[in-house]
């Protein structure tokens, strides 16, 4: 015969079994909400830094290298100085979204008026490969009319989440993805250039 204590304890250690899982999934995703929460916050600050450091900056007619390092030239040719302070801000800033040693390629996109008054577009080396290839961090600035529009600066980072993640594929072979591994940060800050 079976004493009370031991059928508790058994009773016990099956909770426990059905249970555990639960406040696991619960404490990883309590800790990968608030590591995005983060990062997320970052790149809001980031953007925001970034298009106050280009609205601080005297840009010149004639600033159209190509060449963000580009800047003590002799010419007059210099690239943009505005986004070449916005991207230095972000190289600054980048060891705390938990990257480091990127490098930056700008252009400026086609159809967005003329340099120095144009969209520039400059994007980290380092890439995320999901669906598609990305760059890790990517950095858009909008200096078409900073006069009267204002500088705005866009900061594009690849979230790859460290503990949650759930893809299925099924028996027909089509990939269902519950929890994503890989998101997407975005955030756009508008600055008004300081007067001169």
């Amino acid at each position: 015969m079976k004493k009370k204590g031991q059928t508790r304890k058994g009773q016990n250690l099956i909770e426990l079994v059905f249970v555990m899982p639960l406040l696991i999934l619960i404490l990883f995703g309590t800790i990968e909400l608030a590591m995005f929460w983060k990062t997320a916050n970052t790149v809001q600050e980031l953007a925001f830094q970034a298009a106050a450091n280009a609205a601080n900056q005297l840009v010149l007619d004639n600033q159209d290298s190509n060449d963000y390092t580009d800047t003590n030239c002799t010419d007059g040719s210099c690239f943009n100085f505005a986004i070449a302070k916005a991207i230095n801000t972000v190289k600054k800033k980048q060891g705390s979204l938990g990257v480091s040693n990127l490098t930056f390629y700008c252009k400026s996109v086609d159809g967005y008026g003329t340099r120095p008054y144009t969209l520039y577009e400059c994007n980290s080396d380092q890439i995320v490969v999901t669906d598609k290839t990305l760059p890790k961090l990517k950095l858009v600035v909008d200096y078409r009319n900073p006069y009267r529009n204002g500088i705005a600066a866009q900061i594009v980072f690849q979230y790859k989440t460290l503990l949650l993640g759930a893809k299925f594929i099924l028996p027909n072979g089509k990939t269902v993805t519950i929890i994503p591994r890989d998101l997407e940060i975005s955030s756009t800050k508008v600055q008004q250039p300081a007067q001169y």
